[in-house]
């Protein structure tokens, strides 16, 4: 497993399990909240790409 996945399994587990979404817009919007925390706890910043 390569450090990436590795750093996802956490918010997956830590935040995200057992939860129900709405919508994908739902998800995505704890998923960035849960990056951010994740940042805040490890000193490091954090930065979204948007990709087309």
């Amino acid at each position: 497993m390569n450090s990436m996945e590795n750093q996802w399994l956490h918010p997956k587990r830590d935040e995200l399990r057992g939860r129900v979404f709405q919508d994908e817009y739902d998800l995505i919007e704890e998923i960035i909240e849960g990056m951010e925390h994740r940042g805040e706890q490890g000193n490091f910043e954090v930065e979204r790409f948007a990709f087309n």
